[in-house]
């Protein structure tokens, strides 16, 4: 997790489902995804894109581990992101 926003996210789609915290923003360095968006994929067929699976693949669908640098990093431009 990169980000932790607080909150209560509920499913916008059909209802299905809610989750604390569900809006806080993951990241694996390349791509960047809600921590709900697993509950959707459940819930929905959404479809990932291929290039996407891909990369996930590739890395054994193992996560990074980011040193202090990288994840300062992460949130500075996560944050430049949904400023308003």
């Amino acid at each position: 997790m990169i980000l932790a926003w607080m909150g209560y996210t509920e499913d916008l789609i059909g209802g299905k489902f809610s989750i604390p915290g569900g809006s806080a923003t993951m990241s694996d360095g390349k791509y960047f995804w809600r921590y709900e968006a697993g509950m959707y994929l459940r819930h929905y067929p959404i479809r990932v894109p291929d290039e996407a699976i891909a990369h996930f693949r590739s890395r054994h669908w193992d996560p990074p581990e980011f040193t202090s640098a990288e994840i300062a990093e992460l949130e500075r431009v996560l944050t430049s992101m949904f400023e308003y």
